[in-house]
C-alpha cells in the first residue's frame, strides 16, 4: 500500500510540476502539445517544438522510461533510490541503444554524461523530485498528511548586504582615552557614530569555514566633548583650540574610506553537505570572525555648530592630516540573529609628526 501511495504522489506532482513550470525553466519554448490520458486522473504531457522533433520522438522507447519509474517505485532491497526520468541527450533512452547501470558500484564515465532535469529520490519517509534547479519535498506525516516544500540548491558562494552601525572613538599611543588627560580632542562616546555599508560575498570553505570577503564604505564622525574646540592646520601641524568668543553647541570632525575586508568566520549555524552541494545557513547558531580590512580615505570635513546672536554652522572641507590609508583588524560575533562587530585600526589615524598620535576604533551591531 505505501509503495502505491508513493507511485500515485510521485505521477501526480511530477506530471503538476510539468504543467506548471514556466517557459523559461524550459530546454525550449513549447509550440505544441500532446496529452496523453490513461486511468482515471492521471495523464502524460509531451511538448514539441517542431515536426521535425516530433519525429525524433520515434527514436526513443517510453517502455524504457515507465520501467525504470516501475522498477524504482516497487524495490524495497535499498532504503534510498535514484531515477532518471530524463536527461539532456536522450542517449538513455534510444531504442537502438543499450545502456548498462550498476546500481552497487561507482558511476561510469557514460553515467556521469546524463545531465538529469527531473530527478526522483525515494526513501523510506519521504519522496523528493528535482526539476531543474527546483526541490519538491513530500513527507509522509501522521494521519497520512503530505508537506511540500518547494527548494533551490545552495551556492557555495552567497552575497550580501550588510550595514554597521555602532560608536567610534581613539586611543593614545599609550592605550588610553584623551579624556584621561584632558585633552582638547577627546571625543563624546555617545554621538560619535561609525556607519558602513558593506557588499559581501561569503564562500564556504568546508564545514563551519566559510569566508566573508569585500567592500565597503564607513563613516568616522568624532564629535568633540568640548563644543568650543576647532581643528586648524597651522605652520604644518594640526592644532585644537578653544573660540571663547562664542557659544558652542556642536564640534565634530568627519572621515570618509572605501575598504576592502577579508574576514574568515566560524559559522556554526550550518547545514547540509558543503563537500558536494554546498552549505546553507540557518542564521540560529553560533558564530566566530576574526580578519582584516584596508581603506582608502575619499572625503573629510569639519563642523562646527555655534551662537554668535543667532544659530551659525560653519563647514570646512580639508584633509586635517588625516592619513590617506586605514588597515587593521575586525572580530565579528553572533549569535542567531544578533551579530557584533570591533575594528580597530593599526595605522595611526593623522600622519605622523602632524597631529596627535591616535589609532580609531569601532564597535557596535551589523544588521
Amino acid at each position: 500500500m505505501k509503495t502505491l501511495y508513493h507511485c500515485c504522489t510521485i505521477l501526480a506532482l511530477a506530471f503538476t510540476c510539468l504543467q506548471t513550470v514556466s517557459a523559461k525553466a524550459l530546454p525550449f519554448e513549447p509550440k505544441d502539445t500532446v496529452i496523453i490520458n490513461f486511468g482515471n486522473n492521471s495523464k502524460i504531457m509531451i511538448f514539441v517544438k517542431d515536426k521535425e522533433d516530433f519525429e525524433s520522438l520515434q527514436s526513443f522507447d517510453i517502455n524504457a522510461m515507465l520501467r525504470d519509474l516501475s522498477i524504482t517505485l516497487d524495490s524495497t532491497t535499498e532504503d534510498y533510490q535514484v531515477l532518471k526520468i530524463e536527461d539532456s541527450t536522450g542517449t538513455r533512452y534510444l531504442q537502438d541503444t543499450t545502456v548498462t547501470l550498476n546500481d552497487d558500484g561507482p558511476e561510469t564515465k557514460d553515467e556521469r554524461s546524463y545531465q538529469s532535469w527531473v530527478i526522483v529520490e525515494d526513501s523510506l519517509d519521504d519522496v523528493t523530485i528535482n526539476i531543474g534547479r527546483f526541490r519538491i519535498k513530500v513527507k509522509e506525516r501522521e494521519k497520512t498528511s503530505v508537506a511540500i516544500e518547494k527548494e533551490t540548491t545552495p551556492r557555495r558562494t552567497r552575497h550580501s548586504f550588510n550595514i554597521d552601525l555602532g560608536m567610534n572613538n581613539y586611543l593614545t599611543d599609550g592605550g588610553k582615552f584623551p579624556d584621561e588627560n584632558d585633552e582638547l580632542y577627546a571625543v563624546k562616546p555617545f554621538g560619535s557614530w561609525y556607519v558602513a555599508l558593506s557588499s559581501l560575498r561569503k564562500t564556504n570553505v568546508g564545514g563551519p569555514l566559510i569566508l566573508e570577503w569585500g567592500g565597503n564604505i564607513n563613516w568616522y564622525n568624532f564629535k568633540f566633548e568640548n563644543e568650543t574646540v576647532r581643528a586648524v592646520k597651522e605652520d604644518g601641524q594640526l592644532l585644537f583650540y578653544e573660540q571663547e568668543d562664542v557659544s558652542g553647541i556642536k564640534s565634530k570632525l568627519t572621515a570618509s574610506y572605501i575598504n576592502l575586508s577579508f574576514v574568515p568566520v566560524l559559522d556554526f549555524s550550518s547545514k547540509g553537505n558543503a563537500s558536494e552541494h554546498g552549505s546553507s545557513y540557518t542564521g540560529k547558531g553560533f558564530r566566530f570572525g576574526l580578519g582584516g580590512y584596508g581603506g582608502y580615505r575619499i572625503g573629510s570635513k569639519a563642523k562646527y555648530v555655534y551662537k554668535d546672536g543667532g544659530r551659525e554652522k560653519d563647514k570646512d572641507r580639508d584633509n586635517f592630516y588625516l592619513n590617506n590609508w586605514r588597515y587593521g583588524v575586525r572580530m565579528q560575533v553572533g549569535y542567531r540573529g544578533l551579530d557584533l562587530f570591533v575594528n580597530y585600526d593599526l595605522n595611526d589615524l593623522f600622519i605622523t609628526n602632524r597631529g596627535p598620535q591616535l589609532n580609531a576604533f569601532s564597535f557596535g551591531i551589523t544588521i
